[in-house]
């Protein structure tokens, strides 16, 4: 994957990340069932090259299913802020 493809999936490698950090720590087994079930085809995705705006549809959609949508966009959101201010970071110590 060349560093653009992996810019372009910046977002989503950080929020499945934050995801097995929820995963590991809940108590919660149904939450972690969730979780996994929405978030579990992604790395396929992305190594099938699907867009980051195909593989958003897919959690939005699975999400949903899940009564979790908003939970879900939460956690993207987090993520898209945290990704974007860890890159601008670490370009900034360079």
């Amino acid at each position: 994957m060349s560093p653009t493809e992996t810019d372009e999936y910046k977002n989503v490698f950080y929020v499945l990340g934050l995801v097995f950090i929820e995963i590991r720590a809940t108590e919660n087994l149904s939450k972690a069932q969730i979780l996994a079930d929405v978030f579990h085809n992604v790395p396929a995705m992305i190594n099938r090259r699907f867009s980051v705006e195909e593989i958003m549809a897919e959690i939005d959609r699975k999400s949903v299913r899940h009564g979790c949508g908003r939970m879900i966009s939460a956690l993207l959101e987090t993520a898209a802020k945290r990704a974007d201010g860890a890159c601008n970071d670490f370009v900034n110590r360079m």
